[in-house]
Protein backbone atom coordinates (compact mmCIF):
# COMPACT_ATOMS: atom_id res chain seq x y z
CA UNK A 1 0.00 0.00 0.00
CA UNK A 2 2.58 2.42 0.92
CA UNK A 3 5.02 1.51 -1.97
CA UNK A 4 1.73 2.11 -4.79
CA UNK A 5 0.54 5.43 -2.21
CA UNK A 6 4.07 6.82 -2.41
CA UNK A 7 4.16 6.28 -6.37
CA UNK A 8 1.21 8.21 -6.85
CA UNK A 9 1.97 10.76 -4.71
CA UNK A 10 5.03 11.46 -7.15
CA UNK A 11 3.14 11.78 -10.00
CA UNK A 12 1.01 14.36 -8.12
CA UNK A 13 3.43 16.34 -6.63
CA UNK A 14 5.01 16.81 -9.88
CA UNK A 15 1.33 18.03 -11.54
CA UNK A 16 1.07 15.22 -13.69
CA UNK A 17 -2.12 13.76 -12.58
CA UNK A 18 -3.64 15.84 -10.09
CA UNK A 19 -3.93 19.04 -8.45
CA UNK A 20 -5.71 20.88 -5.69
CA UNK A 21 -7.98 19.48 -3.89
CA UNK A 22 -6.31 16.08 -4.89
CA UNK A 23 -2.81 17.15 -3.92
CA UNK A 24 -4.23 17.88 -0.29
CA UNK A 25 -5.88 13.94 -0.56
CA UNK A 26 -2.20 12.67 -1.60
CA UNK A 27 -0.37 14.67 1.41
CA UNK A 28 -2.72 12.91 3.68
CA UNK A 29 -2.68 9.57 2.27
CA UNK A 30 1.08 10.36 2.76
CA UNK A 31 0.65 11.02 6.05
CA UNK A 32 -1.63 7.98 7.32
CA UNK A 33 0.18 5.45 5.65
CA UNK A 34 3.65 7.14 6.88
CA UNK A 35 5.04 7.46 3.48
CA UNK A 36 6.65 10.45 3.00
CA UNK A 37 5.72 12.45 -0.49
CA UNK A 38 9.41 12.49 -2.12
CA UNK A 39 10.54 15.59 -3.78
CA UNK A 40 10.24 16.24 -7.30
CA UNK A 41 12.88 14.89 -10.28
CA UNK A 42 15.17 17.48 -10.48
CA UNK A 43 14.56 19.25 -6.97
CA UNK A 44 16.28 22.49 -6.23
CA UNK A 45 18.66 22.04 -3.79
CA UNK A 46 20.48 24.99 -3.18
CA UNK A 47 19.35 29.14 -2.06
CA UNK A 48 20.70 30.50 -5.49
CA UNK A 49 18.47 28.41 -7.36
CA UNK A 50 15.62 29.02 -5.41
CA UNK A 51 16.17 32.66 -5.82
CA UNK A 52 16.53 32.38 -9.48
CA UNK A 53 13.38 30.39 -9.88
CA UNK A 54 11.31 32.69 -8.00
CA UNK A 55 13.05 35.99 -9.55
CA UNK A 56 11.56 35.08 -12.48
CA UNK A 57 7.94 35.73 -10.77
CA UNK A 58 8.71 39.27 -11.08
CA UNK A 59 10.03 39.29 -14.47
CA UNK A 60 6.72 38.06 -15.44
CA UNK A 61 4.60 40.03 -13.20
CA UNK A 62 6.34 43.70 -14.51
CA UNK A 63 4.23 46.54 -13.30
CA UNK A 64 1.23 45.27 -11.73
CA UNK A 65 -2.53 46.97 -11.21
CA UNK A 66 -5.04 45.74 -8.90
CA UNK A 67 -7.59 46.19 -7.28
CA UNK A 68 -8.33 44.64 -3.30
CA UNK A 69 -10.71 44.31 -0.86
CA UNK A 70 -8.43 44.67 2.48
CA UNK A 71 -9.29 44.30 6.32
CA UNK A 72 -7.50 44.28 9.27
CA UNK A 73 -8.48 43.63 12.67
CA UNK A 74 -8.58 45.88 15.88
CA UNK A 75 -9.86 45.88 19.44
CA UNK A 76 -12.34 48.18 18.20
CA UNK A 77 -13.59 45.35 15.44
CA UNK A 78 -12.55 44.83 11.45
CA UNK A 79 -11.69 47.63 9.56
CA UNK A 80 -12.35 47.43 5.92
CA UNK A 81 -11.87 49.29 2.84
CA UNK A 82 -10.94 49.64 -1.51
CA UNK A 83 -7.54 49.74 -2.44
CA UNK A 84 -6.14 49.86 -5.78
CA UNK A 85 -2.90 48.58 -5.82
CA UNK A 86 0.20 49.31 -8.27
CA UNK A 87 3.36 47.61 -7.76
CA UNK A 88 6.81 47.78 -9.83
CA UNK A 89 9.51 45.04 -8.78
CA UNK A 90 11.60 45.92 -6.95
CA UNK A 91 10.68 49.09 -5.01
CA UNK A 92 7.83 50.83 -6.24
CA UNK A 93 4.22 51.01 -4.78
CA UNK A 94 1.30 53.03 -4.89
CA UNK A 95 -1.77 52.29 -3.02
CA UNK A 96 -5.04 54.26 -2.90
CA UNK A 97 -7.94 53.94 -0.74
CA UNK A 98 -10.88 54.26 -1.79
CA UNK A 99 -14.10 54.96 -0.48
CA UNK A 100 -17.49 52.95 -1.41
CA UNK A 101 -18.69 55.47 -4.07
CA UNK A 102 -15.25 55.21 -5.37
CA UNK A 103 -13.54 58.37 -3.94
CA UNK A 104 -10.18 58.64 -3.04
CA UNK A 105 -9.31 58.56 0.62
CA UNK A 106 -5.68 58.41 0.78
CA UNK A 107 -2.38 57.95 -1.33
CA UNK A 108 0.75 56.41 -0.25
CA UNK A 109 3.63 56.14 -3.02
CA UNK A 110 7.65 55.15 -2.49
CA UNK A 111 10.01 55.23 -5.20
CA UNK A 112 12.03 52.98 -3.09
CA UNK A 113 13.70 55.91 -1.58
CA UNK A 114 10.98 58.29 -0.03
CA UNK A 115 7.50 57.84 0.76
CA UNK A 116 4.19 60.36 0.46
CA UNK A 117 0.86 60.27 2.25
CA UNK A 118 -1.96 62.57 1.65
CA UNK A 119 -4.73 61.50 3.76
CA UNK A 120 -7.44 63.51 1.83
CA UNK A 121 -9.78 62.97 4.81
CA UNK A 122 -7.78 64.50 7.36
CA UNK A 123 -6.55 66.94 5.00
CA UNK A 124 -3.17 65.93 5.91
CA UNK A 125 0.43 65.52 3.58
CA UNK A 126 3.19 63.43 5.21
CA UNK A 127 6.31 62.36 3.67
CA UNK A 128 10.04 60.97 4.60
CA UNK A 129 12.14 57.89 3.81
CA UNK A 130 10.73 54.96 2.87
CA UNK A 131 11.23 53.09 6.13
CA UNK A 132 9.00 50.06 6.97
CA UNK A 133 7.36 51.93 10.01
CA UNK A 134 6.04 54.54 6.79
CA UNK A 135 5.86 51.92 4.11
CA UNK A 136 2.99 50.66 6.89
CA UNK A 137 1.13 53.48 7.65
CA UNK A 138 -1.17 52.85 5.21
CA UNK A 139 -1.80 48.85 4.87
CA UNK A 140 -0.10 48.07 8.11
CA UNK A 141 2.44 45.63 6.75
CA UNK A 142 5.66 46.90 8.48
CA UNK A 143 8.61 46.06 5.69
CA UNK A 144 10.74 48.09 3.69
CA UNK A 145 8.90 48.60 -0.12
CA UNK A 146 10.98 45.73 -1.74
CA UNK A 147 9.28 42.68 0.70
CA UNK A 148 6.03 44.72 0.91
CA UNK A 149 5.70 44.21 -2.68
CA UNK A 150 7.16 40.44 -2.55
CA UNK A 151 4.58 40.05 -0.18
CA UNK A 152 1.51 41.27 -1.87
CA UNK A 153 2.95 39.11 -5.07
CA UNK A 154 2.55 35.99 -2.82
CA UNK A 155 6.35 35.99 -2.51
CA UNK A 156 9.16 35.37 0.31
CA UNK A 157 11.42 38.30 0.27
CA UNK A 158 14.80 38.37 0.31
CA UNK A 159 18.07 39.63 2.30
CA UNK A 160 20.75 39.94 -0.36
CA UNK A 161 23.90 38.03 0.86
CA UNK A 162 21.94 36.37 3.50
CA UNK A 163 23.34 32.72 3.60
CA UNK A 164 20.19 30.11 1.99
CA UNK A 165 19.50 26.73 2.18
CA UNK A 166 17.04 24.72 0.33
CA UNK A 167 15.52 20.89 2.15
CA UNK A 168 12.53 18.91 1.05
CA UNK A 169 9.77 18.02 3.60
CA UNK A 170 8.11 15.04 3.05
CA UNK A 171 4.65 17.14 3.67
CA UNK A 172 5.69 17.85 -0.25
CA UNK A 173 6.99 21.56 -0.15
CA UNK A 174 10.60 22.80 0.06
CA UNK A 175 11.57 24.93 2.92
CA UNK A 176 13.59 27.81 2.25
CA UNK A 177 15.81 29.23 4.97
CA UNK A 178 17.86 32.75 4.88
CA UNK A 179 19.66 33.41 7.77
CA UNK A 180 19.66 37.22 8.92
CA UNK A 181 23.09 38.72 10.79
CA UNK A 182 20.58 39.82 13.65
CA UNK A 183 20.16 36.31 14.69
CA UNK A 184 16.40 36.15 13.03
CA UNK A 185 15.88 33.73 10.48
CA UNK A 186 13.61 33.90 6.76
CA UNK A 187 11.40 30.20 6.44
CA UNK A 188 9.30 29.77 3.61
CA UNK A 189 7.18 26.95 2.63
CA UNK A 190 7.67 26.18 -1.32
CA UNK A 191 5.59 23.61 -3.04
CA UNK A 192 6.27 22.35 -6.58
CA UNK A 193 3.96 22.40 -9.30
CA UNK A 194 4.98 21.16 -12.17
CA UNK A 195 7.42 23.98 -13.51
CA UNK A 196 5.85 26.86 -11.25
CA UNK A 197 6.72 27.50 -7.21
CA UNK A 198 3.81 28.16 -5.43
CA UNK A 199 4.71 29.48 -1.68
CA UNK A 200 2.53 28.08 0.59
CA UNK A 201 3.72 30.36 3.39
CA UNK A 202 6.56 32.72 4.79
CA UNK A 203 7.65 33.94 8.02
CA UNK A 204 10.89 35.74 10.47
CA UNK A 205 11.54 33.87 13.24
CA UNK A 206 13.38 35.80 15.96
CA UNK A 207 14.46 33.90 19.93
CA UNK A 208 11.60 34.27 21.15
CA UNK A 209 9.47 33.06 18.33
CA UNK A 210 7.55 34.07 15.22
CA UNK A 211 7.76 38.21 14.36
CA UNK A 212 5.44 38.38 11.69
CA UNK A 213 3.93 35.28 9.36
CA UNK A 214 2.43 35.76 5.96
CA UNK A 215 0.34 33.11 4.40
CA UNK A 216 -0.91 32.92 0.35
CA UNK A 217 -3.96 31.00 -1.52
CA UNK A 218 -6.26 31.22 -4.18
CA UNK A 219 -3.75 30.93 -6.71
CA UNK A 220 -4.69 31.43 -10.14
CA UNK A 221 -3.26 32.02 -13.38
CA UNK A 222 -2.82 35.46 -14.12
CA UNK A 223 -1.29 37.29 -16.99
CA UNK A 224 0.52 34.16 -17.44
CA UNK A 225 1.85 33.42 -14.23
CA UNK A 226 0.53 32.08 -10.88
CA UNK A 227 -0.39 34.43 -8.20
CA UNK A 228 -2.13 34.62 -5.11
CA UNK A 229 -5.43 35.93 -4.69
CA UNK A 230 -5.49 35.82 -0.91
CA UNK A 231 -2.91 37.15 1.27
CA UNK A 232 -2.76 37.53 4.87
CA UNK A 233 -0.23 38.91 6.94
CA UNK A 234 -0.22 38.80 10.92
CA UNK A 235 2.62 40.40 13.12
CA UNK A 236 3.60 39.80 16.97
CA UNK A 237 3.43 43.96 17.47
CA UNK A 238 0.24 44.57 15.39
CA UNK A 239 -3.26 44.71 16.76
CA UNK A 240 -4.54 42.09 14.49
CA UNK A 241 -3.86 40.10 11.15
CA UNK A 242 -4.26 42.55 7.65
CA UNK A 243 -6.13 40.20 4.67
CA UNK A 244 -5.91 41.30 1.34
CA UNK A 245 -7.98 39.72 -1.45
CA UNK A 246 -7.61 40.59 -4.75
CA UNK A 247 -10.55 41.35 -7.03
CA UNK A 248 -8.67 42.08 -10.09
CA UNK A 249 -5.46 41.74 -11.34
CA UNK A 250 -2.94 42.69 -14.39
CA UNK A 251 0.61 42.02 -14.96
CA UNK A 252 2.57 44.03 -17.37
CA UNK A 253 0.76 47.13 -17.37
CA UNK A 254 2.20 50.75 -18.62
CA UNK A 255 2.50 53.01 -15.60
CA UNK A 256 4.05 56.52 -15.72
CA UNK A 257 6.99 56.97 -14.17
CA UNK A 258 5.47 59.63 -11.74
CA UNK A 259 3.00 57.32 -10.58
CA UNK A 260 5.38 56.93 -7.95
CA UNK A 261 5.49 59.97 -6.62
CA UNK A 262 3.32 62.53 -5.34
CA UNK A 263 3.95 66.30 -4.61
CA UNK A 264 2.39 68.18 -1.77
CA UNK A 265 -0.96 69.45 -2.74
CA UNK A 266 -1.38 73.47 -2.49
CA UNK A 267 -2.22 74.65 0.77
CA UNK A 268 -2.72 71.07 2.42
CA UNK A 269 -0.43 71.11 5.76
CA UNK A 270 2.99 68.88 5.28
CA UNK A 271 5.22 67.15 7.75
CA UNK A 272 7.80 65.16 7.80
CA UNK A 273 7.64 62.22 9.50
CA UNK A 274 9.95 59.00 10.80
CA UNK A 275 9.70 56.01 12.78
CA UNK A 276 9.47 58.35 15.97
CA UNK A 277 6.75 60.37 14.32
CA UNK A 278 2.85 59.09 15.60
CA UNK A 279 0.05 60.48 13.21
CA UNK A 280 -3.31 59.52 13.11
CA UNK A 281 -4.62 56.07 11.90
CA UNK A 282 -4.99 56.75 8.19
CA UNK A 283 -8.58 55.36 7.33
CA UNK A 284 -9.30 52.72 4.67
CA UNK A 285 -12.93 53.42 5.06
CA UNK A 286 -15.18 55.94 3.54
CA UNK A 287 -18.90 56.44 4.70
CA UNK A 288 -21.81 54.94 2.49
CA UNK A 289 -24.15 57.92 1.14
CA UNK A 290 -27.39 58.49 2.79
CA UNK A 291 -30.87 58.34 0.60
CA UNK A 292 -32.26 61.61 0.21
Amino acid sequence: MKQCVGAWVRRCVEGQECVGAYALLAAVLAAATGCPIPPPENAIADGPTMEARLATVLERVGTLRAEAEAEQMTERGPVKGLVYVFLRPPDRLRFDSMSPVDTALAVLVSDGTSFALHDIEANRYYFGPAAPCNIARLLRIPLDAASVIRILLGLPPLVPGAPATVTWDGGGFYVYRQEVEDGTTIESRIAPLRDELDTLSVRLVDNRGTVWEAVFDDRRETGGVRLAWHVRFTAREAEGPVEVWYTSLETQVDLPDDAWTYPPPEGIPSEAVDCGTVIDSVTWEGTEPTAE
